[in-house]
């Protein structure tokens, strides 16, 4: 049986761009919680942590954090959110919150 998640996740996608050393990928993250999302791109990354910067609609303030990656698969990366702080933590919650109908 499989165990249930700890936080919900929201299906829509949100833009979120992906730096990695010197690379910066423009990606969908969908499957968004407040632990981690999964990144959609077919570009391969090389590194086991990333910085995310996902853009907000409607002007609100770009939100950014570090991210374990927990899961290569064809597609994208499952990420982990890392040592989120609070504006980071209110950012994601002002993106999780309106898919949680």
């Amino acid at each position: 049986m499989e165990k249930p998640r700890q936080h919900p996740r929201v299906a829509s996608p949100a833009e979120v761009l992906v730096h990695s050393g010197e690379i910066q990928l423009h990606c969908r993250a969908r499957d968004l919680s407040m632990a981690g999302c999964f990144v959609e791109t077919l570009r391969a990354v090389e590194s086991d942590t990333v910085s995310l910067v996902f853009v907000v609609p409607a002007g609100g303030e770009a939100v950014t954090c570090d991210a374990r990656i927990v899961r290569r698969e064809r597609g994208g990366l499952a990420v982990r959110f890392l040592g989120l702080d609070w504006g980071a933590l209110f950012g994601l919650a002002r993106l999780v919150s309106p898919g949680l109908a």
